[in-house]
This record gives C-alpha cells, sequence and structure tokens, in this order.
C-alpha cells in the first residue's frame, strides 16, 4: 500500500520533468556570460543560487568605447552589494619622457602634445586602411600617421623628444592600455584584486581581434582568471 501511494505521489512530478524536457523549459535563466545549456565544468563557480563563469566579487565587466570607456560591476563583500561604475575618456597619449598615459590625463595632454595623443580608435579594431573606416579616417587629418606594417591599421607618430625614433601602436595595444587602468581604478575603489573580466567590444570583430584582446587581458591586464568577450 506504501508502495502504491508513492507510486502515485511521484506520476505528477514525472510528468512534470518530462514535459519540461520535451519543451526544453529551463530551471532558470543562465548566468550572465554564460550560455544557455552549458556544461558546469565551463563555470569556474557554482553555489546554490546558480552559476557563474567567474568568481563573484572578483569580476568585472568592460566597455570598451570609442569614446568613453567603463568597468562595473558588484561589490559583493558588502552587505548591501554595493553597484559601482567608472568611466574614462578613450585616450591615450605618450608624454616627452615615454610614460603612456590613458583616460583624461591623456585628453589633457593632446592640448600641450596633439601629436602624441590618440582617441577614436576603437572603430578602427580589425580594419584596414582600404576599408571605409580606414579611408574615412585618413580624410578627418589626424596629427598621425597609419600604418599597415603588421596587417590591420595601425597609428605611428615620432617620439616626443627621442629624433627618428618613431612609437607605433596598434588598435589592440591602446585598448589593452585602457583595459589596464581600468582594471587599476578599480581595484583602487575596492580595495581588493579583481581577478576576471567580461569585455564587451564592437560585434564587426574577428575572432583573432577578440582573442588578441582577451589573451592580452589576461596576461598583460592582470586578468589571471580569465576574460571573455561578449558582444557590445
Amino acid at each position: 500500500m506504501m508502495g502504491r501511494r508513492l507510486l502515485v505521489s511521484l506520476v505528477p512530478l514525472l510528468m512534470a520533468v518530462m514535459v519540461a524536457a520535451a519543451f526544453d523549459i529551463s530551471r532558470g535563466p543562465p548566468a550572465f556570460g554564460v550560455r544557455r545549456g552549458a556544461p558546469k565544468e565551463y563555470c569556474d563557480w557554482r553555489g546554490p543560487w546558480g552559476a557563474a563563469p567567474f568568481l563573484l566579487g572578483s569580476a568585472a565587466a568592460i566597455h570598451l568605447g570609442n569614446t568613453n570607456s567603463c568597468i562595473a560591476a558588484y561589490n559583493f563583500r558588502t552587505w548591501s552589494h554595493e553597484y559601482y561604475q567608472l568611466c574614462m575618456p578613450s585616450w591615450v597619449a605618450v608624454t616627452d619622457n615615454g610614460t603612456v598615459l590613458s583616460g583624461e590625463a591623456a585628453m589633457n595632454h593632446a592640448t600641450i602634445g596633439p601629436r602624441t595623443a590618440i582617441s577614436g580608435f576603437t572603430r578602427l579594431l580589425d580594419q584596414k586602411l582600404t576599408d571605409d573606416v580606414g579611408k574615412s579616417e585618413m580624410k578627418l587629418s589626424p596629427p598621425y600617421k597609419f600604418s599597415e606594417r603588421a596587417g590591420p591599421v595601425a597609428m605611428q607618430f615620432n617620439h616626443p623628444s627621442r629624433r627618428g625614433q618613431v612609437i607605433e601602436f596598434s588598435p589592440v595595444d591602446l585598448a589593452v592600455v585602457l583595459v589596464s587602468e581600468l582594471k587599476h581604478r578599480a581595484e583602487a575603489h575596492l580595495g581588493r584584486e579583481l581577478s576576471a573580466a567580461v569585455i564587451a567590444m564592437p560585434r564587426h570583430l574577428n575572432y583573432n581581434e577578440r582573442h588578441d584582446i582577451v589573451n592580452v587581458g589576461r596576461h598583460d591586464a592582470g586578468f589571471h582568471r580569465g576574460a571573455k568577450a561578449i558582444d557590445r
């Protein structure tokens, strides 16, 4: 009798499971940065409330914009789960002694050293001078020169204090400067290290460009637990 009652009580549950499987009803929304149906091994962290690609409180979301770039996340270690967002102008510049500036400092440096300051470069990611974007940039007559020595377009200018020496930056190089500075500012705000990031990139980028930015984000910017790319 007891076994029959147990069987009867399990029938509705089994039917519900079968219906859910037939209609692909998820047990909940996928975690940010994780595709629906991803295996649990894909995640670095799993808890009773779901899965996340990175350890909560140690990761941030980064937006690489043509005008401004931002970093944002939740401070998981505070009772209020404080949300923070830090933004800065997407500028990179080089001083007379070779110091690389970014953000507001680079934008301000452009007033005294316009030939060694660069902005609006994210649109040039994965572009060539023969592409429409490259042609339109050249028509603007920027204070620096363009080069295609390594494939995609790069920006180059003379060293401000070393005659005859040329400095060259690819858009990926400049993006890494911004990512590193955003990480530094966020860590100063939090008082601890950020070890992972999700980076929003222009949709037109191919696999190689995405891989380059993610790879340097891990090794050069210091996101040693990993970085992932998504379309912005």
